[in-house]
């Protein structure tokens, strides 16, 4: 192991960023929000609004984005996205970096996450299953976790093999089926939750050289097969294998997916991978509804 606890002889393999929209231009995820969009303007809209900025803010990455980039990604006037942006920099939500006229999400966010009623976290709970499932395998794990139409990586372990694929970092938001926990969730979703939400992203999945015809399909081979693999995965040269973690009611509350180079995981191997990922999946299935089952006792 090296000073930063990788292995020695480690090498990583990261994701290219996926081709912008065409207005854009620019180095970072599609913007989103996370939520469909909708025509409806409620009483509640400047909350909503505000809580797109964040989201908006939270994919862009450390470098951040201008007033002009927020204003145009989610069709707000200038002085609509200042005023905003101007109340949540007053709360600390929002900072605008000293280089230049761009925000970034601010440190109060994340103070806040601490407080948090939850005495354990889904990550915190995950955690040793990842840790144990990443030395099984060998290769990194991720933990998978659906926002509004969105998926959202919660963490990752790295394994011990020397290449590691390390395609997408913990925060990263995706468009829900474009990365193969995100299909885990949907595979577990109802038809026709899954179908409204891939009509609903249908719009953000071209950065991804991807479709919702494309990724319908996939919908269907992985309910077919019972679990996700994707080759190649979205990496090119690399496969992957997913698998949804169900609730106590066989909802999704989450995905556990490993990745790794081609040669990684040839056919014969995709089986073995599956039954660790569905063991490590009801493992914390089952260590979340006792943290559920601990936390009302204490209510009580």
């Amino acid at each position: 192991m090296n000073s930063s606890g990788e292995p020695a002889n480690f090498h990583m393999m990261e994701e290219a960023p996926p081709a912008p929209p065409a207005r854009a231009g620019l180095d970072r995820e599609p913007r989103n929000t996370g939520r469909a969009p909708t025509a409806a303007i409620t009483g509640a809209q400047s909350i909503h609004r505000a809580f797109a900025v964040l989201r908006l803010l939270a994919n862009s990455g450390p470098g951040g984005l201008t007033l002009t980039d927020i204003a145009r990604d989610l069709d707000l006037s200038a002085p609509t996205a200042y005023r905003i942006l101007r109340v949540l920099m007053q709360e600390g939500a929002v900072e605008r970096l000293s280089t230049g006229r761009r925000y970034v999400v601010g440190a109060e966010v994340a103070l806040l996450g601490l407080s948090t009623r939850a005495p354990l976290t889904l990550q915190s709970i995950a955690a040793p299953i990842l840790e144990r499932l990443c030395q099984e395998a060998g290769d990194a794990v991720f933990l998978t976790v659906r926002s509004g139409f969105d998926s959202v990586c919660a963490d990752r372990k790295i394994g011990t093999y020397p290449v590691q694929v390390l395609s997408i970092g913990i925060g990263s938001r995706r468009p829900l089926g474009v990365s193969v926990g995100g299909m885990a969730i949907l595979s577990a979703l109802s038809p026709a939750k899954a179908s409204a939400i891939l009509e609903a992203n249908a719009a953000r999945f071209a950065p991804y050289k991807t479709s919702p015809a494309a990724l319908a399909e996939r919908l269907d081979a992985s309910r077919a097969r019972g679990v996700v693999y994707a080759d190649p995965a979205i990496v090119r040269g690399t496969r992957a294998v997913a698998v949804p973690v169900l609730d106590q009611a066989g909802n999704p509350t989450a995905a556990i997916s490993t990745i790794a180079i081609r040669q990684r995981i040839p056919a014969q191997r995709v089986a073995l991978l599956t039954n660790q990922l569905r063991a490590a999946a009801a493992d914390l299935s089952r260590a979340l509804a006792e943290a559920a089952k601990q936390s009302g006792s204490r209510r009580a």
